[in-house]
C-alpha cells in the first residue's frame, strides 16, 4: 500500500491560510487545483506574501466543494473577488504520508478512518491534502500530506 509512515494522532496551531473554493465536478478537481495554486501564488508574489506550508487541497464529498488553500505566517485579507483569507482551526487531527496517484487512495483513506475509530475519535470535516511535490517526479511518486480533522 502506498502509505509511506504509520497514522500519528497531533496537535497543531491554527494556521492563517489564503483560499479559493468553489463547487467542482469530479472531473474539474485537476483543473481547479492548478488553476487555483497559479492565483493564490500570483496575488501573494503581488502582494510580497510568502507561503507558509506547501499548498493543499480541502474536498467535501457532501457538498462537492474544492478548497484549494497556501499557509501563511499572518492573517492576510483576500482580494475581496475569488481569494479569501481563512484559518484551519487549531486541534487534534490524524496525520500520515502517502505515495502515488490519488486515484488509489481510497484504501489509504478506509486504513486511516479505522484508525481514527480504533482510537476512539471521530472525523471532523474533510481532510487537507497537502502536495508535497509535483509531477515531475511522475505520477507513481507524487508525495501528499493527509490531515484529518477528529474530535
Amino acid at each position: 500500500m502506498p502509505q509511506i509512515s504509520p497514522f500519528e494522532i497531533i496537535e497543531t496551531a491554527a494556521q492563517n491560510v489564503l483560499v479559493v473554493e468553489k463547487s467542482v465536478t469530479p472531473k474539474d478537481i485537476a483543473g481547479f487545483f492548478s488553476d487555483s495554486i497559479f492565483r493564490l501564488e500570483k496575488y501573494m508574489r503581488d502582494k510580497g506574501i510568502m507561503p507558509a506550508d506547501t499548498p493543499y487541497m480541502r474536498i467535501s464529498a457532501e457538498s462537492m466543494t474544492a478548497s484549494v488553500g497556501i499557509a501563511v505566517a499572518l492573517p492576510v485579507q483576500g482580494n475581496g473577488n475569488d481569494i479569501a483569507g481563512a484559518m484551519i482551526p487549531a486541534g487534534r487531527k490524524v496525520m500520515s504520508y502517502f505515495q502515488g496517484n490519488d486515484d488509489i487512495m481510497d484504501e489509504f483513506y478506509a486504513d486511516m478512518d479505522a484508525f481514527i475509530a480504533d482510537n476512539g475519535l471521530q472525523r471532523v470535516g474533510a481532510s487537507y491534502e497537502y502536495s508535497v511535490n509535483g509531477l515531475e517526479y511522475g505520477l507513481q511518486n507524487l508525495l501528499t500530506k493527509v490531515v484529518c480533522e477528529v474530535k
